[in-house]
């Protein structure tokens, strides 16, 4: 994806794939009221929309009635996802405004793999999970990426950091390896593991065999603020 494509564009997310050009869609979905009420589009405008499976499409207005808007798919482009191989870890923390900016920053780096898990030290509560997902929409589309971000809730850790398909990467300020030294190999799945505002238990740790051991910038990191950090330094260096 480049800034020719989508440099001073409003992109819109529809939920269906399209797979071939000039196929006509009509739909409902909550777009409706952006592009219609907010934005004020009318028959014959233009708009680029992504179906959330990397695919950029012109979208021509053909018809606008109450509730339904019909339009007609032009495919652009593909991207590909970028750390398809990455899971970022979001433990439950006290506020949810933290887990909340973590996921949001995250996905508008281009991350779109996301573990919502309890730890040990986490603060026992119901997660919002229809709300994260909105977050996570509206940050795909702020970002300008095509790909939709996946989410999923864990009862708790331990299925994570014992899948043996994972690499797991511990966060941990006694690591003795630092995130910009460490290298990530396509070939092979991670799944970044953060502790809550206590951190990480010894035996949460102890149960990672095949874990490394990072230690951010030798100071202790709010739980957000390591997660935005690593994904900022991941980013660059890929």
């Amino acid at each position: 994806m480049t800034s020719d494509y989508l440099s001073d564009i409003e992109l819109y997310y529809i939920p269906l794939s399209f797979e071939t050009t000039g196929e006509s869609v009509t739909f409902t979905v909550e777009e409706y009221h952006h592009i219609v009420n907010v934005m004020k589009h009318r028959v014959g405008d233009i708009l680029k929309v992504t179906d959330g499976l990397g695919n950029l499409f012109n979208a021509g207005i053909e018809e606008i009635s109450k509730k339904e808007i019909t339009l007609t798919m032009e495919l652009l482009k593909h991207a590909v996802e970028q750390f398809a191989n990455i899971t970022i870890g979001i433990p439950v923390l006290k506020n949810n405004d933290r887990m909340e900016t973590a996921l949001e920053k995250c996905v508008e780096l281009g991350f779109t793999r996301f573990a919502i898990f309890p730890t040990v030290r986490s603060t026992s509560r119901k997660i919002n999970m229809e709300r994260l997902e909105k977050i996570a929409v509206s940050a795909m589309k702020q970002s300008l990426n095509l790909n939709l971000p996946k989410l999923t809730l864990y009862n708790n850790a331990e299925a994570l950091i014992q899948d043996p398909h994972f690499q797991i990467v511990a966060f941990d300020v006694r690591g003795e390896t630092t995130i910009k030294d460490y290298r990530f190999n396509k070939n092979l799945n991670y799944f970044l593991f953060f502790g809550p505002e206590g951190g990480l238990t010894p035996e949460e740790v102890g149960k990672a065999i095949n874990s490394n051991r990072i230690n951010l910038i030798n100071t202790r990191l709010r739980t957000e603020s390591a997660i935005i950090y690593t994904a900022s330094v991941i980013k660059l260096l890929n």
